[in-house]
């Protein structure tokens, strides 16, 4: 009977360890996962940033370019005969709007 004492006490050990190491393994899985979903938020937001900011030069890009056109219409209107100014601007209009 002592063998098999000896036998039940070391598969309980075992199953203990196994309990144990289980258990401290969810724990630290547990602590873990916060910083893992922070991260993949930042990366997240970090993605979302660039894109805005490409979006934020495209505008200042294009309100430069209808900028020139106004001005050059705006001049145009007042002197009446600068065409070169006009035909510049036209071909800054082309070239943005066939570039996008």
């Amino acid at each position: 009977m002592d063998g098999i004492g000896v036998a039940f006490h070391a598969i309980l050990a075992i199953m203990g360890g196994i309990a144990t190491i289980g258990g401290g393994t969810a724990v630290l899985m547990r602590w873990l996962n916060p910083y893992r979903k922070m991260r993949q938020s930042v990366t997240r937001h970090g993605e979302l940033l660039d894109r805005d900011q490409h979006r934020l030069d495209d505008i200042d890009e294009y309100n430069r370019v209808m900028g020139g056109c106004m001005l050059a219409l705006l001049h145009h209107e007042i002197t009446g005969n600068d065409v070169k100014k006009l035909e510049d601007a036209k071909a800054k209009l082309q070239e943005y709007l066939l570039s996008r």
